[in-house]
This record gives C-alpha cells, structure tokens and sequence, in this order.
C-alpha cells in the first residue's frame, strides 16, 4: 500500500511544483510589466512637469511683454526700476515738466494718493522710527573713501566721507583731481553734491565748475551761522568786481578770476518764479582761467576774458541748518525753474557738508519725478539709495518729515491729490508741525545731527542703531507749514518738551 501511495503522490508534487513555476513566472512577468509601467509614467510625469513649467515660463514671458507694451504705451516706466539700488544711478523713462497739473494722467493721481495714504497709516511716529532704524546709519557696505583719507586737508568735515564710485574728478591735468563732491546722475541735467568751499578748496571749486561745464550754483547755506563759518566766501561781493584765486601752495601763475556782473534775467521771469525775494538771492558770475598769466601781456588777458564760463548763482537764505526751509513753495519753484530752463549742463549743489540740505534738496526732485514717471514712491529705498552715492544724505529725522511733506504739498498745489485727500494731508500736516514743535532741541545739543562713526557703521548692512537718543536733532518745521512766518523763534530763549502720544491726540506743552 505504501508503495502505492508513493507512486500516486510522485506525479501530484511534480504537477504541483511546475504550477507554482508557472505562477511564480506570471508573478515575475506582472511585476516587470508593471515596473516598466511605473518607469514610464514617472518619465512621462517628469516630461509633463517639465512641459507645464515651459508654459508657465513662457506664459510669464508673455505677460511680462504684453505688461511691458502697455506701460511704454501709457507713457509708464518699469516698476521698481527707479528704486534698484545695485546701480548708483536714478533712471527715468522721462523728466516731466508739470505746468498747471491740467496733464495729469489718473495713474499719477492714484500714485500721490497711495503715498498720501501710506505715509498717513504709518504715522509721524512710524515715519521718525523708519529713518531711525533704517536710515540714519546707514552706510553702504561697498562705499571706498581711499582720495578722502588722502585729501584731509581738503575736508571741511572729518567725519563726512566722500565715496569713491561716485566722487566727481577733476580731470583738466593738473595732478590731484580731488574735490569733496558726487555725482547724481538720472535728472534732466546730471547733479553735483558737494561740500561749501573751505579756503583751501576755493580754486578747486571754481575748477570743477569750469571742468564739468557746470551752468547753475545752488546754494542752500550762509556764510556764517549761529556763530559758525558754514561757507567760505567764493565769490565777489558787489557788481562789477573780480575776484582772483590761486592755487593752495600751488603755481602762482595759475589764476581764476570771477567776476559778479549785473542780472541778465528778465523781470517777467524772475517775477514768475519769485525768485528775488526773501528766500533766493541771485547773481550772474563769469569764471576765466589764465593759465602762465605772468607772461600774457594786457590784450591777451582781456581776450582770455572774452571766452569766460556764465554761470548762475542762487542762495537760499532762509534754510538754517539741520533744519527745513522756511517755505516748501519756494523750494518747488526753484526745482520748477531748472526744469524749465532744460539745461544739460550740470548743476552744482551745496550746502555745508553737503548731505542736509543738499540732500533733502534733491530727494524732493528724486521722489516727484518718481511718482510723475507712474513708479511706486518708496522714500526709505529713495534715501538709502541715496545714501550709496553721497553718504549720509538727509541727515536728520526732520528733513526726512521736511521730503515726504514737500512731495504732499506739491501734489496739493499742483492737483495730483484730489479734494478728497487734503484732509488726510492736513491732519498729517498738523501731526507733524505738533511733533516738532515737541522736540525742538536748543543749541547746547551737541549731538544734534552729528554724523556717525563711519568704522562701526560698516560691520552690517542694516547698521543698526545702537545706543542714541532716537529724537536728538528735531529742529523748526512749523515755518514750512506757514510760508507767511518770517522769523524764527529763539531758540536760546524757549525750550519746549513735551511727549508725543500719537496722530491727532492731545499733548501736553511746558515752555521754560
């Protein structure tokens, strides 16, 4: 029996064994079909991804180039293009010379809302804090000051640097081509920045005004301030009289005469622009340089004469320093008249040190042109940029307050905001008139402005602040706010402190 049974079980386990083959086969035949399955699926996945991610470039492509069309169309430039501040150059797609806002497009108008709107969420509060933390010390990382530290003797300040990417050289083959100035490229004619001549500096600036072929001197300080020299005298005092330079510890023989002639401006024109008045003194100079004047007999000196450089000359004497203009308006015609003339000759700008009121002078250009061009005004990136190409531009947090408000006011007064948005643009007025008014430092502040140790300043990008009274050199504003004021308040004889609570809240005022 038992061999039975093995001769019966033997074909059933070979039988068996070829069927487990067999499904272990078809098993291993699903497996690879099915791998190859999934191979091909993630091969297909991948060419799909990579297909969707070619149509979405291209479809960004096209949306960038259709965006693009319609902006060169409407007149518009390219979204924060102004505001790059990899490149030391501002960019226009135009310079806009607004008449009586009557060419005002609706996309302008939208920009100087937006702005008004955004400056008046943020507060006077959030404006200061914004310049405290961001802007005042900054310093750009890549700025060299190598012709600075080898020039002192040839700096009015110490502690103000001039940058070397952007330092203006006086290239006319005389060995040092140092002067204490930067360019501002990117307005209708290319801006200099410059620091008010010292002594040893007079003839070097009468170089560069002869070098670069400078039409226009605009200067935003006087002669002596509060006690203190602010600019030396670099030209002739009255009419008809020569003033001649040297060189410091130069060649004798090298001379600049300046001569102050009589006005050349028509009294329709400078009647327009109110220009000769309480703010602005204007004067007519022509600049000649002899060179060898030892060895020139009389006819060739006063033919030398007949070729000299015109160039203007406006002062504004109703800016103190560290402070603001007395009048926002007479800043706005004065950027209106160089607008006008349409000169592409240079244009030099100065003050002290050249980084106060010389700053704030030009951001309040930058910053229309900005918004006139239909580009979002950003004034933090404007300043900072700024900064990159003269260092330490805008200097106090009241200058800061002084740009944002003379850009409100010439929106105001030009139409670009409508009636709508002059209440917003009164309360933050009075916000920041109030303000001021709180933190009105007297002169023993000798911190008030001071310019900040260059070497700490370089450690980080953001550089910021460390231990500084957030409100040292808060200076007058209520004066722009009412042009009609002709003095100052003392400043030696009131002392107001008072506590800032906020937007449109009551504070308390003690004056001793």
């Amino acid at each position: 029996m038992e061999k039975i049974v093995k001769a019966i079980r033997k074909p059933m386990d070979v039988s068996r064994r070829e069927s487990k083959k067999k499904d272990n086969e078809k098993k291993d035949s699903n497996k690879s079909k099915r791998g190859k399955k999934k191979d091909s699926s993630k091969r297909e996945s991948r060419r799909d991804k990579k297909l969707s991610r070619r149509s979405a470039t291209e479809m960004l492509e096209r949306r960038s180039k259709q965006d693009r069309s319609k902006r060169t169309k409407r007149g518009e430039q390219e979204p924060d293009s102004i505001n790059k501040r990899s490149e030391l150059v501002f960019r226009f797609a135009q310079i806009v010379k607004p008449l009586d806002g009557s060419d005002r497009t609706p996309r302008q108008k939208e920009l100087f809302r937006l702005f008004l709107e955004e400056c008046g969420k943020m507060t006077v509060r959030g404006l200061v804090d914004e310049y405290n933390q961001k802007i005042r010390f900054y310093m750009p990382s890549s700025c060299t000051q190598e012709a600075f530290d080898c020039n002192m003797d040839k700096n009015r300040y110490k502690d103000v640097i001039c940058c070397d990417q952007t330092r203006v050289k006086i290239q006319d083959g005389d060995p040092n081509d140092y002067i204490h100035a930067n360019w501002v490229k990117g307005l209708n004619a290319n801006m200099v920045l410059t620091q008010g001549p010292i002594e040893q500096t007079t003839f070097d600036f009468w170089r560069m005004v002869l070098h670069i072929k400078a039409h226009m001197i605009i200067m935003l300080c006087e002669v002596e301030e509060n006690g203190k020299k602010k600019c030396h005298v670099y030209w002739p005092a009255e009419p008809n009289r020569e003033l001649r330079l040297t060189q410091f510890r130069g060649d004798p023989d090298d001379v600049i005469i300046v001569k102050k002639v009589s006005q050349e401006e028509t009294p329709s024109r400078m009647k327009k622009y109110k220009l000769l008045g309480k703010h602005w003194v204007s004067s007519n100079f022509e600049v000649t340089r002899i060179r060898n004047a030892s060895t020139l007999t009389p006819d060739q000196l006063e033919q030398a004469r007949k070729s000299a450089w015109k160039v203007k000359h406006h002062q504004c004497v109703t800016w103190p320093d560290k402070t603001v203009p007395k009048s926002g308006l007479a800043i706005l015609r004065k950027w209106h008249y160089i607008r006008d003339l349409g000169k592409d000759e240079p244009c030099i700008i100065h003050c002290s040190a050249g980084i106060g009121r010389t700053g704030t002078f030009i951001a309040i250009e930058l910053a229309i042109q900005t918004l006139l061009n239909c580009t979002e005004l950003k004034v933090l990136d404007l300043v900072r940029k700024l900064r990159d190409i003269r260092p330490f531009s805008v200097q106090v947090e009241v200058q800061y307050l002084c740009l944002v408000l003379i850009v409100l006011e010439f929106g105001v007064k030009m139409n670009y905001l409508d009636v709508g948005s002059i209440k917003l643009y009164e309360i933050l007025k009075a916000d920041i008139t109030q303000f001021v008014e709180a933190h009105r430092p007297t002169l023993n502040h000798k911190d008030c402005g001071k310019v900040p140790d260059m070497k700490a300043l370089r450690t980080t990008e953001e550089n910021v602040p460390k231990a500084r009274t957030p409100n040292v050199g808060m200076h007058e504003y209520a004066n722009i706010l009412n042009p009609g004021v002709d003095s100052y308040p003392s400043l030696q004889q009131t002392q107001v402190t008072q506590k800032y609570q906020g937007p449109m809240e009551a504070a308390t005022t003690r004056v001793s």
